[in-house]
Parts: C-alpha cells; structure tokens; sequence
C-alpha cells in the first residue's frame, strides 16, 4: 500500500515511558519502510524552543512547535513521534486538528510509579518545593479523554507496549498486515460513557422495566461490547427476515443467527417505544423500540436449523419464545455479573491483548465440552500455524447431558496452565448460549471469533451439531457456501488415536481403517468418572478426569429454563 504520513503523539506524566517507548517504536517503524523521526520532549527544549518556560502560554508555544515540525514530517510522507509531556487538552486538540492524520497515545504510569522511576530526582526535587510549575506535583496534568491508545505501562514490558501501538497502528491502516478488521468494519460500542450513563439511569426511574434471563442478558453486553458487530441492538423486522432467509443482514453483510428479543402480546403494549432491560432487578441497559413484529418461528427454526423437529433443543427453545419481536438499539449502562465471568473478554480488550503479545495471527478454538486429547491435537495444530491460540469455551444455555460450564473452564484451566505455553495461549470465556445450528453457528462463531481480533478459527467435525440433524462437515461447505468472512477456518477432520501410527492423528493423515483408531465417547467418560479407578490411556488426560471427578454433578441434568421476561 502507499505509506501515507502519520503523527504518533505520545502524552502522559513525567517518566511515564513516553521517550523510552518512542525510541523503541522507531526501529520498527523504519524496518517497515517508513521515515521516522522522534521529537523528544527534552532536545525540541534544548534547540527548537530554546529560552521558553514553564509558564501556560510557554508551555502551549513548546507544544505549538512541536506541531508545526510534526506537521511538515507528515506531510512529506514521514512519521512524527512526538514525546513531550503536553499536559494540556486544548493544545493537544489544536495539534490534532492541525496535523490531521494523529494518532494520541496516553501513556498512562500512575504518578507514584513515575515517582519511583525518576533517576534525576526530579519529582523529589518538586515535591521538596524546588521546582515550580512541575505537572503531576504543582501543575496539572489533563489525561486524554478518547485517546487512539492507552498503554498501561506498569503492567506492561516495554515490548508489549509497542507490539500494542504497533497493532493498533496496523488496525488503523497505518500500518500494513493489520488484523482482521471487525465484521462489517467497524466495531460497535454501545456502552454508555459516565455521563451519558448517568442521563440514562435519571431517565429509566420512568420507564418500564423488562427483566431478562442470563442468556439474553449476554446477548445485550455482547451487542454493547461489540462481540456482535455490527449489531447495535435486537433485529428488527427486515433484518430478521433477510437473516432467515438470505443469511444476511439486508444491508448484505453476513449474518445467520437472529439475535431478538421476544415478548408477550401484553408486554409489547406495556413497554412502549423505550424502556429498561434489567438482570437480577438491576439496570443494564435502554432500549429505544424501531420495530414491532410477530416473528416467524417457524420460519426462524428452518432457515436457522434446518428443521422445525421440536426434538431438536435449538428448535425447542425458539418454540418457547414469545410471540412479538422487538427490534431496536440498546444502550448498556450495567453489566452482567457471575462467578465464571472473570475470563471474559470485550473484543477490545482481546485485542490489545494480542496486541501486547505480538500475534499477528490468532486461532480460535470454540468448545462447549471438556478437553480431550482429539481436542488437543486440533489446537495444537493451530499453535503450529498461527502465532496463538484463544481456547474460547461457551459459557450459557446448553442442552440436557453437556458439560456443566464451571467444570468445561476448571477442566481447560488445568490443561492450558500444566501443558501449553502460557505466552501464546489465551483461555477466555464467551458468554451466550448454544443453538445447536450446525453449519449456520459454525458461521455465527467464527463472525465472534473475527470481532475478537482473531485470523482463523478451528472447524472440527459436526461443529455446533447436536444428534444426527447436520451432516458431520456441513460446517466445513458451510464457509465456501457463506463467504463474506475475513476470519479462515481450519478445517479439520475428527482426530483420533491410531495404534498402528502409535499417535493422534486424523483420517488425513494416518492410512488405517476403524479398527486401529481409538475415539472417545460420553460413554466411555461418564463409566471412567464412575470408577476412580478407570482412565482412558490415549483419549483423556488423566488429570482431566481428576477435574471433572471433582464435580458432583459434572452434567447438565435437566432442560435449563428460560424465563420468560418479566415488565412493571
């Protein structure tokens, strides 16, 4: 692509890190292709701004330089990375303005730790009352309010904190080799600021409430936090109907799962254009009614299930929703709380994460089971292809005779912290709950896993399949059927231990027939937790099964309900 010229605008206290991060950005920029130069704080002092103080209005014409200098790099195609302190909003707001393509990097130390990083003693020296106007100590510091990039460097190495301008940069398009972008382009954030937060709750002491089940109320923050980009709320009427019938929004962007919010007769009357969603009677969010609609479900279970047998529990479960959709943006001003919550990512937060790891290229394995070694074998294909692996178990609704969700995540916490490389494995949690679709979630999860920063997810046999409804690689067709994803999967056929090869393998490489290959099955696991005394050499990991026999009831006993929504 054509190198354009950008400015890399570094802010945050006195011996935050700002020059130490810059100097160290700049090589990797240069390796890059571009012209790079650093505007150091103390040498634009010492030569451009020469015999100016420290009073406001020297401080704002340091800053007005600097901007100057910066502009005439970018526009020659150069990068500026400027690291003086600006502690000024206003200044740093006319420099943006001023150069355009700008890039504003807080580098949030808190002051105590800069305190202690000060090799000149200058903070000791200001704290004494020897050093006047000194920002953090006698002068104010103004942290950025909607900085590009916040770099934690207290928790941070310093090369995390480049790798995250650095990934940032590539997902700006600065930057070439980006990750992928979120679907439909841009990721949504429906989450209310504090002060719009604050006008929101004012507001809802007034308005009807509805009470939501966990499940729903994980599809509101998913919507909120961007997992469900684009969505910004429940689907309305044309949506749903496209979704169901051309498996797109009708903006035409990929979508195969309807997210609606359904009511009673009664309740729609009731809530009118705008009201409360609430879980566990507290506030979560607002939602401002666009369309009314009696949704098809019938037509929802065929386009989605492919059949309207109410054997099948996704189909089950949409029989049970009530007759009236609302369609509609939601705004989130709470969140949802839980004991298996504390592993969730926000698909921001997962991306500066990768970020600070360096991961150009992220697999994503999505399991609603504990791990086995076939399990294991696909992922650790994926570390041999991809920079890391997000092990992204779905914590929600599943059908009788699963896993239990708690022992899934004490299961995987176990083979992720005793048997992968902790710096290139990420165990996080996805809040929502299992439709059982088939080749149709297959796509629905890997849009998930796309919005999460990740490159590729792992399509293994009957992903998302329940019973005998899907053929066992419908899910592979399904992404050459369904393009419009950047996310690739990695298909990979059902991986099994063969006695000849003396390994795990797959039917695409390993040359003999049933007899040789060993897979496990839920019977074989629950006669193993039945009897302490039994293992399943090449199937299970024995402290796997030491997991799961910790759990009284390690399955899921009986349909979950789902309640139904409550108004007042």
């Amino acid at each position: 692509m054509d190198k354009k010229g950008f400015c890399i605008w570094f802010t945050g206290l006195p011996s935050s890190g700002k020059t130490t991060i810059a100097y160290a950005l700049a090589p990797k920029l240069e390796q890059l292709g571009f012209a790079v130069q650093v505007l150091d704080g103390d040498e634009v002092r010492l030569r451009l701004s020469k015999g100016l103080g420290f009073s406001r209005a020297d401080r704002d014409e340091n800053i007005s330089r600097i901007a100057f200098v910066a502009n005439s790099i970018v526009k020659s195609g150069g990068v500026a990375i400027t690291c003086a302190i600006s502690p000024f909003r206003v200044t740093r707001d006319a420099a943006r303005a001023e150069i355009g393509h700008f890039v504003e990097v807080h580098v949030a130390t808190p002051l105590d730790e800069c305190v202690r990083r000060d090799v000149k003693g200058l903070y000791k020296k200001a704290i004494a009352g020897e050093i006047p106007s000194f920002t953090g100590i006698s002068d104010p510091y103004e942290p950025p309010l909607h900085a590009e990039i916040t770099v934690p460097t207290q928790t941070q190495t310093l090369e995390e904190s480049v790798n995250l301008v650095l990934g940032t940069l590539r997902e700006m398009g600065y930057v070439e080799g980006g990750r992928v972008r979120p679907h439909g382009g841009v990721l949504v954030d429906r989450v209310a600021s504090s002060e719009r937060r604050a006008t929101l709750l004012n507001d809802a002491r007034s308005l009807p409430t509805l009470e939501l089940d966990a499940d729903t109320a994980s599809d509101v923050e998913n919507i909120a936090t961007g997992l469900f980009s684009p969505l910004t709320g429940f689907l309305g009427a044309a949506d749903f109907e496209s979704v169901i019938t051309k498996k797109s929004l009708e903006s035409g962007v990929r979508w195969t799962i309807p997210i609606v919010l359904d009511v009673t007769a009664d309740q729609a009357a009731r809530l009118g254009a705008r009201f409360v969603l609430t879980h566990g009677e507290r506030a979560l969010a607002v939602m401002t009614v666009d369309s009314k609609y009696h949704g098809d479900k019938r037509g929802f279970c065929q386009g989605v299930f492919g059949t309207t047998d109410g054997a099948h529990p996704g189909v089950a479960r949409v029989m049970r929703m009530g007759p009236v959709f609302l369609g509609g943006p939601i705004e989130l001003v709470g969140e949802v709380d839980g004991p298996l919550r504390q592993r969730r990512l926000t698909p921001a937060r997962a991306r500066a994460l990768f970020d600070q790891r360096g991961f150009s290229t992220i697999a994503a394995f999505q399991t609603r089971n504990v791990p086995h070694l076939g399990h294991e074998h696909l992922q650790r294909i994926a570390l041999n292809v991809c920079d890391g692996l997000l092990v992204n178990p779905v914590i929600g609704g599943k059908k009788p005779g699963d896993f239990r969700d708690e022992v899934i995540l004490a299961a995987y916490e176990t083979l992720t912290d005793r048997f992968y490389p902790r710096d290139r494995v990420v165990l996080a949690t996805l809040h929502t709950w299992m439709r059982y679709a088939g080749p149709m979630e297959a796509i629905h999860h890997a849009i998930l896993r796309q919005n999460l920063g990740c490159s590729h997810i792992i399509i293994g046999r009957d992903h998302a399949g329940v019973g005998s409804y899907y053929d066992p690689f419908a899910a592979h067709r399904a992404f050459d059927e369904l393009p419009g994803l950047e996310i690739q999967p990695i298909r990979i056929a059902e991986a099994f231990y063969c006695n000849e090869c003396a390994t795990m393998a797959t039917s695409r490489d390993c040359p003999h027939g049933d007899a040789s290959r060993v897979s496990v099955s839920a019977s074989q696991v629950r006669a193993a937790l039945a009897d302490a005394g039994v293992t399943l050499p090449n199937r299970m990991r024995n402290e796997i099964l030491d997991v799961i026999r910790r759990f009284d009831a390690p399955f899921v006993a009986a349909p979950q309900p789902t309640s139904r929504p409550l108004v007042s």
